[in-house]
């Protein structure tokens, strides 16, 4: 098999299994003038008995106001005890930016919207070189969401966007290394719906903290196990094409804390 079909059967692949890995994969709001306002994307891990949402810490540090739902017309606020990156300042300067809040009450699954935790097991560290491997953020851009006004039920779009990394040797032109960060070199023409159809991708705003998968197997097969988390989506960078995550060594870390 040439590298070219090689790559079109990963691609595929990839594709029919973000119906599966999206189901980990929250909106989280913020109301506004009494409506709610998609605000950015989280995660939920499972590590034991605990339960987690993972986000970027600029998301988390809005604590209670923000929310999510658990049914169509049910939300569940954001309590519980939280850790987020130390950084004194604007988050759009943390290198790191990355926060996990141990859910205190209602914990997934939440079997009437599809929603469930993934295994600590699932988030893979360090998995480098980054260069040429295959990597979907799966998120809900802002764009995505469509308000009810009377019920205020809000149904939102999922996108993945497939994408490599950037060398790994360019890491450190964009202040990062390829051992605490994944870069993905980004076109918004080529994003990819939770159905596997190709379509422009929306601005990447309010996929903050969405989890960044990784093609694990050459020969893959729909096993999720075959696309680990490796990275939390923190920051898009517009004049370099560029959407860059943190590897998600932080975020074990907290959750290690926590239990």
């Amino acid at each position: 098999m040439d590298s070219e079909a090689a790559d079109d059967r990963l691609v595929r692949v990839l594709d029919e299994a973000t119906d599966i890995l999206c189901r980990v994969v929250v909106p989280l709001y913020k109301d506004e003038r009494g409506r709610p306002s998609h605000f950015g994307t989280g995660f939920f891990v499972r590590a034991g008995s605990s339960n987690f949402l993972v986000s970027a810490a600029h998301v988390l540090e809005h604590g209670e106001s923000l929310y999510y739902y658990t049914e169509p017309n049910v939300t569940v606020k954001l309590t519980g005890e939280r850790r987020l990156s130390r950084w004194d300042g604007d988050r759009e300067h943390d290198p790191v930016d990355v926060g996990v809040l141990k859910l205190d009450q209602s914990t997934p699954p939440y079997p009437a919207v599809e929603k469930h935790a993934v295994d600590v097991s699932y988030l893979r560290s360090g998995l480098l070189p980054r260069t040429d491997k295959i990597y979907s953020i799966i998120g809900f851009p802002a764009t995505g969401g469509k308000v009810n006004p009377r019920s205020k039920q809000i149904r939102s779009t999922v996108c993945s966007f497939r994408t490599r990394s950037i060398p790994d040797e360019d890491y450190e032109r964009l202040g990062c290394s390829a051992k605490s960060h994944v870069i993905l070199s980004v076109d918004l023409r080529d994003g990819v719906d939770s159905n596997g159809r190709q379509r422009n991708f929306p601005k990447p705003q309010g996929m903050s903290g969405a989890p960044i998968f990784m093609l694990l197997d050459e020969n893959p097969t729909l096993d999720v196990r075959s696309f680990p988390i490796v990275a939390i989506g923190t920051k898009y960078r517009r004049s370099e094409n560029a959407l860059i995550g943190t590897d998600v060594a932080i975020a074990v870390a907290m959750i290690n804390e926590a239990v």
